[in-house]
């Protein structure tokens, strides 16, 4: 089949493989810090060495020289109102979960409540601007008013000059 020649795969020859180099060899006397077949692994530690103390029975002490039976119900009570807590708990993120229904007049007067409040942020920042368009411009009036109070003091003392030399 000569056709579809040019589609089979070509096997890739050793030269055009990826292939990391071959370790060199090691000397007699290097060693990498393994260990053999035939050596021994070190035992591991005994437990007596840890001295870890045994766990004592809570049927065997008696706390403070209460009898077992006062120990066992205090424990039972405190078991039940765990269990209270968690169960109060529970019925407490099922109502939080509950869909929420509002009256439509409610819903109604709330929509009213917040347009009124747009209006009146709407209101504050129109003011807001104004207030900057008037300091803007009572500050180019002042800066035109100290450009003409420098003219007209340069002229009275060009004035003053001419009275007095002449003089």
């Amino acid at each position: 089949m000569g056709l579809l020649g040019f589609l089979k795969r070509k096997e890739p020859s050793a030269d055009e493989l990826d292939v990391p180099p071959i370790p060199p060899a090691l000397n007699e006397g290097e060693d990498l810090g393994l260990t053999s077949i035939g050596e021994e692994i070190p035992p591991p530690p005994s437990l007596e060495e840890e001295k870890i103390p045994p766990f004592p029975s809570p049927l065997e002490e008696e706390k403070e020289g209460e009898p077992i039976e006062n120990i066992v119900l205090k424990e039972a009570a405190e078991r039940k109102a765990k269990q209270i807590i968690l169960a109060r708990e529970k019925e407490e993120a099922k109502e939080e979960l509950k869909p929420l229904f509002v009256r439509a007049e409610k819903f109604k007067d709330a929509l009213r409540e917040i347009n009124s409040i747009k209006a009146d942020l709407k209101r504050s920042e129109d003011a807001i601007v104004a207030i900057g368009d008037i300091m803007d411009n009572k500050e180019r009036e002042f800066i035109k008013w100290h450009g003409i109070l420098d003219d007209i003091e340069k002229k009275l003392m060009l004035a003053d000059k001419i009275l007095f030399k002449g003089g």
